[in-house]
């Protein structure tokens, strides 16, 4: 029964597995049907949208992404989407740096979309941050677009000041992505700014320069599109030698030529105008008329035919049309003030997304300086217990001194008596008890520093070799918390081998396998120093010492713990 369960778990398991990979590979399709500008890709997106249940969160992220990149390549508004907040913060955390670019520029576009100048310019900016230029893999292609979506929000704002950097940028990326068409029609866009600016000679040059790199490149109907503003400058300055060739190559060669027809007809009458052929221009005027669904039109017209039939000199003419241009040229203006007011609403929109960011980095200086203050408030902390700390070891340093001081004064005035009681050789039995009783009280003295298992007479006979200037030179360097040279450990070792020789042997033994420390600590028990005089000597912790003894048990003896370490070298 368990086999059959296992068996079709694993059956589910791959069904599953399978399906993934279906939606997976259907979204790979239509990725590339997307860069390959392909309109199938609308289709295969919506017959993938009933299957949206079935999809893992990355595979609905991924199919949001491509819906809004394809919405955005075929025109399609996006005004609707409202998943491309999550899907762009999504990519932001998971996605490669091409992703997170590109997520960014498009939740920008939807916004874009919207009309929402201000939060598209902010996720264009952001689309900016994610790509690293110095990279070789840097996604030129994409990042010239998002330049270039900047610059058209600017135009529509009538802002060419801010709008020229950003087409300037845009070339800079669409060249280095070897996109030439694109290079070209960016230029060319930059060309109204400056238009606009009033450096219509400098935009006039820049016309002629796409001009001439459309023909190069082999793209003569954008060649012809791009020649509106050529016109427009060479009939104001009355540059007249190419203008009507202009005038016909942009009508009929740049493509949509009922689009173009209007243009046609005002760039002709304004031609003849000015060569002096009224009646072919009037011609043209009235042919303006004919298209009424741009308000521009009319008022061209009524104005042009107004200024023929005062030539003419007919007044009741001239009222006629100089009244129908006043209509018209109210409308123009009425539509005009429309569009300002969504201008400056735009600029509002601005303005007021200026002002919250404006409290937001108000709102981050306040959060740094706290900050600031709770990291200085922790850095006093730290330094307050360092010091205390450090204060506190020096007490302890200064109390482990006074022990090894009090220690070794001991030690040395029980050797003086020692010396002294043995130097003597009278009868007087009352002065030799005094002697063998104050000998005996230091002894004991001696003993409370020492393992507490040692009896008062228990004393070695070794006063020779303890008395050696040697190893009074090693308890004066304890009690004067120092630590002594190679030179003096060799020393130590030098007497050890001439008065204890088996005791140094076996020390030296290398079977024991022990370290410099353990034999150092070894040799220090057997010349009678205590624990807290072997932690100076050594430069280690009492603690460690007591660890090193314990070692030294466990390889001399095999037994566990310290008790008994100090007398069963000793016996050695």
């Amino acid at each position: 029964m368990r086999h059959i369960t296992a068996i079709i778990a694993l059956i589910a398991l791959l069904l599953t597995g399978c399906g993934n990979s279906t939606y997976h590979g259907k979204l790979d399709a239509i990725d590339s049907l997307i860069a390959h500008q392909d309109e199938k890709a609308l289709t295969a997106l919506d017959s993938l949208a009933p299957y949206q249940e079935d999809f893992t969160r990355g595979e609905n992220m991924r199919y949001h992404f491509l819906l809004a990149d394809a919405h955005n390549q075929f025109f399609v508004p996006m005004t609707a989407d409202t998943f491309m907040t999550d899907v762009a913060e999504y990519y932001e955390d998971k996605g490669s740096e091409q992703q997170q670019v590109k997520a960014l520029y498009l939740l920008g576009c939807v916004y874009r979309d919207r009309n929402d100048a201000p939060q598209a310019i902010e996720y264009y900016h952001r689309a900016i941050s994610r790509a690293d230029t110095t990279k070789n893999d840097c996604d030129y292609f994409q990042l010239c677009r998002v330049y270039a979506q900047m610059a058209g929000i600017f135009d529509d704002q009538r802002v060419p000041a801010l709008e020229i950097p950003m087409w300037q940028k845009a070339i800079k990326y669409a060249e280095m992505a070897k996109d030439t068409l694109s290079a070209i029609n960016y230029l060319e866009h930059s060309s109204g700014a400056y238009y606009m600016l009033g450096q219509k000679e400098k935009a006039y040059e820049i016309c002629k320069e796409t001009y001439k790199r459309y023909k190069d490149f082999g793209y003569s109907d954008w060649a012809a599109a791009s020649l509106s503003l050529i016109i427009d400058y060479e009939l104001n300055t009355k540059k007249l030698d190419k203008v009507k060739q202009h005038i016909d190559e942009y009508t009929y060669k740049s493509g949509d030529f009922i689009r173009k027809t209007s243009f046609h007809n005002y760039y002709n009458a304004r031609y003849y105008e000015i060569i002096g052929k009224r009646d072919s221009s009037a011609s043209y005027y009235y042919k303006l008329l004919e298209n009424t669904n741009r308000i521009s039109n009319l008022e061209n017209g009524y104005r042009g035919l107004m200024n023929y039939y005062q030539y003419r000199n007919l007044p009741d003419s001239v009222t006629k049309y100089a009244t129908l241009f006043a209509d018209a040229n109210d409308s123009a203006s009425f539509n005009n003030s429309m569009a300002e007011i969504v201008r400056m609403k735009a600029q509002y929109n601005y303005n007021a997304q200026q002002f919250i960011a404006k409290e937001k980095a108000e709102e981050s200086a306040r959060l740094q300086k706290i900050i600031y203050c709770i990291c200085l408030g922790f850095g006093l902390i730290l330094f307050s217990t360092y010091f205390y700390v450090k204060k506190v070891k020096k007490k302890q340093r200064e109390k482990q001194m006074a022990t090894n001081k009090e220690y070794t004064s001991l030690l040395f005035r029980h050797r003086e008596l020692t010396d002294e009681l043995a130097s003597l050789h009278t009868d007087l039995a009352l002065y030799k008890n005094d002697k063998e009783e104050e000998i005996s009280l230091l002894q004991r003295q001696l003993n409370a520093f020492r393992e507490t298992e040692y009896k008062v007479g228990e004393w070695d006979q070794e006063e020779a070799l303890l008395s050696h200037q040697t190893v009074r030179r090693f308890h004066e360097l304890s009690s004067r918390i120092a630590v002594p040279s190679e030179s003096e450990w060799s020393d130590l070792f030098e007497i050890t081998a001439q008065n204890i020789p088996d005791f140094y042997e076996v020390l030296m033994n290398a079977d024991l396998l022990l370290t410099d420390k353990e034999i150092k600590t070894c040799l220090l028990i057997r010349l009678y120093f205590i624990p807290s005089e072997i932690a100076i000597l050594l430069n280690v912790t009492k603690q460690r010492v007591t660890n090193l003894r314990g070692t030294l048990n466990k390889k001399l003896f095999n037994t566990e713990g310290t008790n008994g370490l100090d007398k069963r070298i000793r016996s050695i």
